[in-house]
């Protein structure tokens, strides 16, 4: 037993006295809270810190193999939908307009944050990029969200000189070189903005897109040394095109839907009045060109056109225009879908 010495206090003297001795109370130990041995020891000086776990700028997904960390940014880019071309604050737009942009304004808050990942590091960065570029597809949507971005003479242009304007916007040139880092691209026409909007000016759409996209193709196979080996996947769905009343079948059904072809006049031609055989021969002329052009850049891109081809015997205009884009498509290498709809 241990004793312990108790001192007290002298009445009024301020001195104390040894009084007595006393016996300590028992001492139990404390239960740890947690295994020592589990606990890493401290390195030693100048050892490596081992408890950081990744190399390269990965984090803690430098553990993991690099096809793995693959599927976790596929996952995080949501791989299973398409990217579209955003419709709000275009190039054009001014920076008021820019910062005052619900989604990519000065103040948005995240609301998606499908894209934060490329912003983590520049190693998840490339490896991320790598996933976003070849296993998601951009969707461009032929409407008038993406006519800023067009050049409004470029349908007028000479073959070769498809795709060289727009460098008076580096946001339009900007959003061209990253569509053409896709892979798989999908370019199609809404129905309902094909049945209102005037075809020749879409079919000039068409025409500029491929164009600009065969341009950057050719420029980044040029500055590189070796041929490389990624292939491009273009997909053009026109949809109803050939069975729509303009621009090839006007004969056949401009009877029989006056009152949609009024409409139609109104939208497109309020002041005056419009030449459907002009409008037919140059939506022709811009279906040829277009399957011209993807002649040319077959080395970089598989071209594939889709239509929907159940056409009324009646409406000859669209079958003989049918006739000649299936015509150009063999002539041209382009693979064309036939599909079922109206």
């Amino acid at each position: 037993m241990v004793l312990c010495e108790v001192y007290s206090w002298n009445n009024g003297s301020g001195k104390k006295s040894k009084t007595e001795s006393l016996p300590t109370p028992p001492w139990t130990p404390r239960k740890r809270r947690f295994d020592l041995e589990l606990v890493s020891p401290t390195p030693e000086p100048g050892s490596p810190i081992f408890w950081v776990v990744g190399q390269g700028g990965f984090g803690t997904l430098g553990v993991l193999p690099k096809e793995v960390r693959q599927i976790v940014f596929a996952y995080m880019l949501k791989a299973g939908l398409s990217i579209p071309v955003k419709e709000c604050c275009g190039p054009d737009a001014t920076t008021r307009e820019r910062d005052s942009c619900r989604r990519h304004g000065s103040g948005k808050t995240i609301i998606d944050g499908r894209f934060d990942i490329l912003q983590v590091s520049k190693a998840i960065n490339h490896e991320a990029s790598w996933v976003l570029y070849n296993c998601i597809q951009l969707e461009i949507s032929v409407s008038r969200s993406l006519k800023p971005y067009l050049d409004p003479n470029g349908s007028s242009r000479s073959i070769r000189n498809l795709g060289k304007s727009g460098h008076n916007s580096r946001r339009k040139t900007a959003m061209w070189a990253t569509a053409s880092r896709f892979r798989r691209i999908f370019i199609l026409f809404p129905e309902n903005h094909l049945e209102i909007s005037d075809p020749s000016a879409l079919t000039g759409h068409l025409l500029e897109i491929a164009g600009r996209l065969g341009k950057y193709w050719k420029d980044s196979h040029t500055s590189l040394d070796s041929e490389p080996s990624v292939t491009h996947y273009i997909t053009l769905n026109i949809g109803s095109l050939f069975q729509q009343m303009v621009p090839f079948n006007m004969e056949s059904q401009a009877e029989e839907k006056y009152a949609e072809l009024l409409e139609w006049i109104h939208f497109n031609y309020p002041n005056e009045e419009p030449d459907f055989d002009t409008i037919a021969a140059d939506s022709q002329k811009h279906l040829k060109r277009l399957l011209n052009v993807m002649g040319m850049h077959r080395e970089h891109a598989q071209w594939t056109i889709a239509a929907q081809t159940q056409l009324g015997e009646e409406d000859e205009g669209g079958v003989n225009a049918l006739q000649t884009l299936l015509n150009d498509c063999i002539q041209n290498g382009v693979v064309f879908e036939h599909q079922v709809g109206r």
